[in-house]
């Protein structure tokens, strides 16, 4: 009995329920614990983006340049919003604002559809 994994018995409302107590990329990390939880952070309900300066610096060292940081963000956030199939309740991003508006409004007008109770869109210039 010990061996029986029961959080992953879980419905996919619960997983994700319990998932959107984690920062969006905590969630993801999930993936890795088995095949259960491969897809499991797309009924997250609370998602939250953030390239901050902070960010784009200790993302450069390991990708080489601002422009490879920028792509691999916004890959990224195409991925997870894209592969969410839960409403969201939540959705958050802060982006420096050379990322591109027409990405973000499609971010927005996906995150809206989804029936977004609270929005926070941060943009950091220069």
């Amino acid at each position: 009995m010990a061996d029986k994994d029961m959080i992953s018995a879980l419905p996919n409302e619960i997983v994700g329920r319990i998932l959107s107590f984690l920062s969006t990329e905590e969630a993801i990390a999930t993936s890795v614990l088995s095949s259960r939880w491969r897809n499991a952070y797309a009924f997250n309900s609370n998602l939250s983006f953030v390239l901050d300066n902070l960010d784009i610096m200790r993302r450069t060292t390991i990708l080489g340049s601002r422009h490879l940081v920028i792509n691999s963000f916004l890959r990224f956030v195409d991925k997870v919003l894209y592969s969410n199939v839960s409403n969201i309740e939540q959705f958050r991003l802060t982006f420096w604002e050379d990322v591109g508006c027409s990405c973000v409004s499609g971010w927005i007008g996906v995150a809206i559809t989804r029936g977004v109770e609270h929005l926070d869109v941060i943009t950091i210039s220069d």
